[in-house]
C-alpha cells in the first residue's frame, strides 16, 4: 500500500510538472509567431513634407490587418497613406478623413501575406512654424489574423518625427585667416 501511495504522489508531481512545461512551451511558441509593426523615426523641416514608413517584421503570415495611426494633428497633417512592399497586393482602405486621429488603415487578402518589410508609407506635412521639437507616431493593432481566422496579436514599436525649425538651421562658414606672404 505504501508503495502504491508513493507511486501516486510521484505520478501526480510528474503530471503537474508536465502541465507546467506544456503551458510554458505553448506561450513561448505563441510569442515567436507574433508580428512586430514598427514606425520609422525621421526628421523634417517645419513647413515641409516627410514620408514615414510602417514596417512588419517576424511576420508569420497574415491576411487581415487593421492598424490605427495616432499622431498630433496640430503638428502633423496627413496628406496620403499608401500600401507598399509586403502588403501592396492586398486590398487596402483607409479612413475617409485624414483630419481626424486615429487614422485607420485596413488590409485584406484571400491568402496569407508573408515576408518582412514596408507595408505602408504615410506622407505628412509638418505644420509651418510649429514649436514642437518632435512628435510621436503610434500604432494600435485592432486585429491581425491569418487565413484560418487565428488572431496573431501584434507587437508595436512607435516612431517619431523630429522637427527642425528654419531658425534652428544655420550654415557656419569657417573663418579663414589671411596668411602673411
Amino acid at each position: 500500500m505504501k508503495i502504491l501511495r508513493a507511486l501516486c504522489k510521484g505520478t501526480t508531481a510528474f503530471l503537474v510538472i508536465a502541465i507546467i512545461l506544456l503551458v510554458c512551451c505553448e506561450s513561448v511558441s505563441f510569442a515567436a509567431n507574433v508580428p512586430v509593426f514598427s514606425v520609422d523615426e525621421v526628421s523634417a523641416m517645419s513647413g515641409k513634407t516627410v514620408d514615414v514608413d510602417i514596417k512588419v517584421s517576424d511576420n508569420p503570415g497574415f491576411n487581415a490587418l487593421k492598424l490605427k495611426v495616432e499622431y498630433d494633428n496640430t503638428v502633423l497633417k496627413l496628406k496620403t497613406a499608401t500600401s507598399i512592399g509586403v502588403a501592396q497586393n492586398m486590398m487596402f482602405t483607409t479612413s475617409q478623413s485624414s483630419d481626424t486621429t486615429p487614422y485607420v488603415l485596413v488590409w485584406a487578402s484571400a491568402s496569407n501575406v508573408t515576408g518582412d518589410g514596408k507595408i505602408a508609407t504615410l506622407t505628412f506635412e509638418v505644420v509651418k512654424d510649429t514649436t514642437a521639437p518632435n512628435t510621436a507616431i503610434d500604432l494600435q493593432c485592432d486585429f491581425c489574423s491569418d487565413q484560418n481566422g487565428k488572431n496573431l496579436g501584434a507587437k508595436i514599436t512607435p516612431g517619431k518625427v523630429t522637427i527642425m525649425n528654419n531658425s534652428a538651421v544655420s550654415v557656419q562658414t569657417p573663418a579663414i585667416e589671411n596668411p602673411d606672404y
